[in-house]
């Protein structure tokens, strides 16, 4: 996919939920800021915090536009119960 169709697909995926959006943003910098005013310490929970909210936020608009973002990739290295990598 090219820069051009990446950006008609962004649009297409965030179509009707910009506003929602922009207000998880708000609340993401917010979660940061808490953690960086919490003794610098707290950023160590507020980062992952926000990343998988982020994640779990594009896994959702990619489901409902279709795009594929549902679906979990198989790893076959990782399914055979092997723990090394």
């Amino acid at each position: 996919m090219g820069p051009i169709e990446a950006l008609k697909a962004s649009a297409t995926a965030t179509y009707g939920v910009k506003w929602d959006l922009f207000g998880f943003w708000i609340v993401c910098g917010a979660i940061i800021v808490a953690g960086l005013l919490c003794l610098i310490v707290g950023i160590f929970a507020a980062v992952p915090t926000v990343m998988v909210a982020q994640a779990l936020v594009y896994r959702q608009l990619a489901a409902q536009s279709g795009f594929g973002g549902g679906e979990i990739p198989e790893f076959p290295h990782l399914s055979s119960g092997d723990a090394t990598v």
